[in-house]
């Protein structure tokens, strides 16, 4: 049991599922704070895509977890091994289905209970084409009589009005610069200043 309760908080750890303290650095930049009255379409899907995947991602769905992990992640991991023989679905072999496989199985053979709780959205930020949402959620673990909790802070990204959603943790050593790819820093400051 107890390298369970290790392993858990690792793995949410490697995948940046932990709320830190983020630096209150506001641009006078202009940006745009969307209105929630004419965004009830958007909050939905995010709401049902987020769902679907925190679910798959804590749940060992790898294939469902990497259809919503934002791709820029990617891109930025390449910029970040340049003349490494970078082959992205090594990548997610050993960063994504090796653990979740390895989780699941932990999740089964321990009856590990995972429930999820999806918070309000606590940021929406409108920039050209793109929605950014911004959540946090609860991850309660159970084990036996053993209950954890760990929350996690979620960026979503849409580029098509709110339809499709994209994830990524908001983990402050690498969230600015995978934004940074497509977005200016006026954009990032206003979604993660508190």
């Amino acid at each position: 049991m107890r390298s369970v309760l290790i392993a858990i908080p690792a793995i949410l750890i490697l995948f940046g599922c932990d709320i830190r303290t983020k630096q209150n650095n506001v641009s006078n930049e202009p940006f745009v704070i969307m209105d929630t009255v004419g965004n009830a379409i958007s909050e939905k899907n995010f709401k049902t895509q987020i769902k679907e995947y925190v679910e798959a991602f804590h749940k060992g769905d790898v294939d469902i977890a990497l259809y919503y992990i934002y791709p820029d992640l990617f891109k930025y991991l390449k910029l970040q091994f340049p003349g490494q023989n970078f082959d992205e679905q090594v990548i997610k072999d050993s960063v994504f289905y090796e653990p979740m496989k390895k989780m699941k199985k932990m999740a089964k053979d321990k009856k590990v209970e995972f429930e999820f709780e999806i918070g309000d959205i606590t940021k929406m930020v409108q920039f050209e084409k793109y929605k950014l949402y911004m959540v946090v959620n609860r991850i309660n673990v159970k084990m036996g009589l053993d209950n954890h909790s760990f929350g996690e802070e979620v960026i979503g990204i849409s580029d098509d009005g709110g339809i499709n959603w994209k994830f990524i943790a908001n983990d402050p050593e690498t969230l600015s610069g995978i934004l940074r790819m497509r977005f200016p820093q006026y954009v990032i400051d206003e979604l993660i200043s508190k």
